[in-house]
């Protein structure tokens, strides 16, 4: 089956034998069946010119007189303002659709100066589609379409167990929580206090560097940013001066540890 372009080029009724292309320059020689597109040419202030010969094109860029302007469509654009003639060839664009690729030439006076075949992207367009369909179908299937994400997993402290011997338990965080400041916020932390307690204390702990933490625990620089905010308000003081004082009374002692 024929392309587009070769079908278009049938239709032209052309009494010249003339083709372009490696043919041209081999004399004594049958003249290959091979359509060379012409190459379109812009003057110094970017106005269009009659297309020329690939022949032409080349010898005007060896001898410096133009310069590539654009690779598809190939054109060129000279050095110098040509003055515009009067007598212009008008050219005809001509499509021939088709289910999967476009067909476009371009004539000037029944002669075919250009050709191109433009690929529709409705088949990768319609395969993308179908991919994703398939994949959604087997979320569905195997009931994992609304599995959370890891970091809303996190959140969910009480339902995991304690990985670290410097994390909290239940009582010791019903102690400590009335203790930390609170703050207004207009929508629900991404973070809980208790996990960014916990990111502090193994940090105390183990000695590591902040960007040493766990991936258990909230970004490095979100538990620095609290300690830093709790250290410089005073709560990491009040925090041990209310601990202090509890272990003393449980001991029948001073709370503040004088007689």
């Amino acid at each position: 089956m024929l392309n587009s372009c070769k079908r278009l080029k049938q239709c032209i009724e052309d009494s010249t034998d003339r083709y372009l292309g490696e043919a041209n320059l081999t004399p004594n020689r049958r003249r290959d069946k091979t359509m060379s597109n012409y190459v379109f040419v812009l003057d110094a202030n970017k106005q269009p010119l009659e297309p020329c010969t690939p022949g032409m094109a080349r010898s005007l860029l060896k001898a410096g007189k133009a310069a590539v302007f654009r690779q598809y469509p190939f054109t060129i654009i000279l050095k110098k303002v040509v003055e515009p003639r009067s007598v212009k060839h008008l050219c005809q664009l001509k499509l021939d659709p088709g289910s999967k690729v476009l067909g476009i030439a371009l004539l000037q006076e029944n002669k075919l100066i250009w050709a191109a075949e433009l690929t529709h992207r409705g088949q990768q367009i319609k395969d993308s589609l179908e991919s994703r369909r398939s994949l959604r179908r087997g979320r569905r299937a195997r009931k994992t379409r609304y599995r959370t994400h890891l970091g809303s997993w996190r959140k969910r402290y009480n339902q995991r167990k304690m990985p670290y011997s410097s994390s909290l338990t239940d009582k010791e965080w019903e102690i400590i929580e009335p203790l930390l400041p609170k703050k207004k916020r207009t929508k629900p932390p991404t973070w809980s206090k208790r996990e960014i307690l916990d990111g502090v204390l193994y940090q105390l702990k183990n000695g590591c560097n902040w960007c040493d933490l766990p991936k258990d625990f909230p970004p490095y620089s979100t538990v620095f940013w609290h300690y830093k905010q709790w250290r410089s308000q005073g709560v990491i003081e009040d925090i041990r001066d209310v601990l202090h004082s509890q272990v003393r009374q449980q001991v029948k002692k001073t709370p503040n540890g004088q007689l």
